[in-house]
């Protein structure tokens, strides 16, 4: 891998994605009977490209996106430490 005047990185493991249910997280017991009517929906959501957050190990962009917190909401995940939904541009995880 050969880097010129660039910053290392590598793109997201699963590529781009709003993450909604996390096992390690959330727990492996989540049961997503409810959700199930939703497989291959299209959901909406917003960004500005202008308001990237860079921290050490990546560099993500904030969503706005209100379908996703209902379908937490379906499947009862109440979050404690949650920074929002967001996705994940690059990240320097690895390298």
């Amino acid at each position: 891998m050969a880097h010129w005047n660039t910053i290392p990185s590598q793109l997201p493991r699963h590529f781009f994605h709003i993450s909604i249910y996390l096992p390690d997280i959330h727990g492996k017991n989540i049961d997503i009977t409810p959700i199930k009517h939703l497989a291959g929906k299209r959901i909406e959501f917003e960004y500005d490209p202008t308001q990237v957050v860079i921290t050490r190990k990546n560099i993500w962009m904030n969503v706005k996106c209100d379908e996703a917190q209902k379908i937490k909401d379906m499947l009862g995940i109440v979050d404690k430490n949650f920074w929002g939904f967001h996705v994940t541009i690059l990240n320097f995880k690895g390298l």
